[in-house]
C-alpha cells in the first residue's frame, strides 16, 4: 500500500503524507519502520531537505529489482485483462462454427501462442525473483501475484514453450496480426486488434529487458530443460 501511494504521488509524497495515509491500517511507528525497511532494501529513496525541519520526500527507485519486476507483472496483468474479451469471442465463434475459416484458424494460432508466451513471461520472472530478490517477504509478494496470473492463463484453455521458440512465435504472430484478411475478419467478429498489437509490443519489450541479460540466458535454459522445481 505504501509503495502504491508513493507511485501515485509521483515524487511528491512526504513521510507525513504516508503516515496519514496509513492511519487506517497502521500507527506512526510501524509505518516509519516500513518506510525504513523499504529504504534499506533500495525500493524507495528518502530525499531529505537541506535544512532541519524540512519535509522528507519519498520516491520510488525505478531501477530497483523489486520495482522492475513489480512493474512488469502489472503490465502483463493489464495485457491479460485486455486480451480476455478476445479469448471469449474466439470460444463463442468456434463453438458455433460448423466450418472453420482460414482466418479463424490463424486467430486460434495467435491466441494459443499468446497463452504460451504469457506463461514464458511469468516463468522467467519467477526465476528472476529467485536470483535477484533477497528479501523473503518481497519475494513472496511477487510469487503470489505471478501464481495468480499463471492460474488465470492456464484456465484460458487455449500451454509452455521453451525460450528458443520465442523469436519464431513472435515473428509468426506479427505476420498474422499484420495480415489484412485476418484483420478484416477479426474486426467483423468484434475482436480488438489493438490488444493484439499491444501484446506484440510487450513481447519485444520483454525480450529486451528480461531475456537478453548476460548470464541470465543460462538460467532460462536451465528452467526449460525441466529443472524448474528449485524455487
Amino acid at each position: 500500500m505504501i509503495r502504491k501511494f508513493i507511485i501515485e504521488k509521483q515524487g511528491k509524497a512526504t513521510k507525513n503524507d504516508v503516515i496519514k495515509y496509513m492511519e487506517k491500517w497502521s500507527s506512526r511507528v510501524p509505518t516509519l519502520d516500513m518506510i525504513k525497511e523499504f529504504e534499506d532494501a533500495g525500493i524507495i529513496q528518502v530525499q531529505k531537505g537541506d535544512r532541519r525541519g524540512q519535509p522528507h520526500y519519498l520516491k520510488i527507485e525505478e531501477q530497483n529489482e523489486y520495482n522492475l519486476i513489480h512493474k512488469e507483472i502489472s503490465e502483463i496483468e493489464m495485457i491479460m485483462l485486455r486480451m480476455k474479451d478476445n479469448l471469449l469471442i474466439y470460444r463463442n465463434i468456434a463453438d458455433r462454427s460448423k466450418r472453420t475459416p482460414r482466418q479463424l484458424s490463424d486467430l486460434f494460432r495467435f491466441l494459443h501462442w499468446y497463452t504460451d508466451l504469457i506463461d514464458l513471461f511469468l516463468h522467467t520472472l519467477l526465476l528472476r525473483i529467485n536470483t535477484g530478490i533477497d528479501s523473503q517477504k518481497d519475494s513472496q509478494t511477487l510469487y503470489t501475484k505471478i501464481i495468480e496470473l499463471m492460474i488465470i492463463n492456464d484456465n484460458s484453455e487455449m500451454g509452455y514453450k521453451d525460450r528458443r521458440f520465442f523469436d519464431i512465435l513472435v515473428d509468426e504472430m506479427k505476420e498474422i496480426v499484420n495480415s489484412q484478411p485476418v484483420r478484416n475478419y477479426a474486426k467483423t467478429i468484434g475482436m480488438k486488434l489493438s490488444s493484439m498489437e499491444n501484446f506484440i509490443v510487450k513481447s519485444d519489450d520483454f525480450r529486451i529487458k528480461f531475456l537478453k541479460i548476460g548470464d541470465f540466458k543460462k538460467q532460462i535454459d536451465y528452467m526449460v530443460s525441466g529443472n524448474i522445481n528449485n524455487y
